[in-house]
C-alpha cells in the first residue's frame, strides 16, 4: 500500500469528530488531503518587531504573554486581553468573544500572532486574525509566520485545522522516496520540465514564492 492511501484516521491527536468532518466532504486518505488544494494564500511572512508596529500594519508578532483577562461587556459580549512582550517592548492583545482563550493564553506562554495594528486614543492596540502557541524557541508553527494556505471551509471544517493536518502529511512525505511518489516516467518529467511529485505537493500548499506556487501547480495540472 502506498503511503498515500493511509486513512486519515493515522493522523495523530485527530478526534472522530474532526474524522467525520473530513469524511462528510469526501477525503478520507492521505492522498485526498494532499489533493484538497488551497483556494488562495495569505502572506504571513512579515515579522516585526513590537517597538516598530504602526496603526493599520497587518504582520506577525512573536512574544510572550502576560496579564491575561477575560472581562464581560454589555450586550453580552467579552473582552479577552493580555499584553504580549518581546525584546523591544509590549503591546495588548485584544479578542472578543473568545472565553476559551482563558484556557492557552497562560503566563509565560509563547505566542506567534497575525493580525492588525489598531489605535486607541494614545494607545496601539493589537487584534489577532490568528495565532498559536510556539513551544520551540526558534521559528514559527503552521499559521504564521510565513505564507500560509487558505482553503474551502466546508461542513465545519476549519482551514485551521485543514492546515494542522496538512502540515503532519507534509512532514511524513519527506521521508518517503520519490520514487513511490512518482508515476511519471522519468523521460516524460525531463522533456517537459516538471517537478517531482514530493515538491509539488509540497509547493502547491506552501511555497515560499510565486514561482514555486505556478511550478506545482503546472505540475499537477499535467497529471490531470
Amino acid at each position: 500500500m502506498s503511503i498515500l492511501d493511509t486513512p486519515l484516521s493515522a493522523l495523530p491527536a485527530t478526534s472522530v469528530i474532526t474524522l467525520k468532518k473530513f469524511t462528510s466532504v469526501g477525503l478520507q486518505t492521505y492522498r485526498d488531503l494532499l489533493e484538497y488544494y488551497p483556494s488562495r494564500h495569505e502572506d504571513r511572512s512579515i515579522v516585526a518587531p513590537i517597538a516598530s508596529l504602526q496603526e493599520g500594519d497587518v504582520v506577525t508578532i512573536l512574544g510572550t504573554a502576560h496579564s491575561f483577562t477575560n472581562t464581560f461587556a454589555r450586550s453580552r459580549i467579552t473582552i479577552q486581553k493580555a499584553q504580549l512582550q518581546d525584546e523591544t517592548g509590549t503591546i495588548e492583545l485584544v479578542w472578543f468573544n473568545q472565553r476559551y482563550l482563558s484556557n492557552v493564553v497562560s503566563e509565560g506562554v509563547r505566542l506567534a500572532v497575525w493580525g492588525e495594528v489598531k489605535k486607541q486614543g494614545n494607545k496601539r492596540t493589537f487584534t489577532p486574525r490568528e495565532f498559536e502557541v510556539i513551544k520551540n524557541q526558534e521559528g514559527f508553527g503552521v499559521h504564521t509566520g510565513r505564507v500560509v494556505p487558505v482553503y474551502p471551509e466546508r461542513r465545519g471544517l476549519s482551514s485551521k485545522t485543514i492546515r494542522e493536518k496538512m502540515a503532519i502529511v507534509l512532514q511524513v512525505l519527506e521521508s518517503v522516496p520519490e520514487s513511490e511518489l512518482e508515476f511519471m516516467p522519468s523521460r516524460l518529467i525531463s522533456n517537459f520540465k516538471l517537478i517531482g511529485m514530493k515538491q509539488a505537493y509540497h509547493d502547491i500548499h506552501i511555497p515560499s514564492d510565486s514561482g514555486r506556487f505556478e511550478n506545482a501547480k503546472r505540475r499537477l495540472s499535467f497529471n490531470e
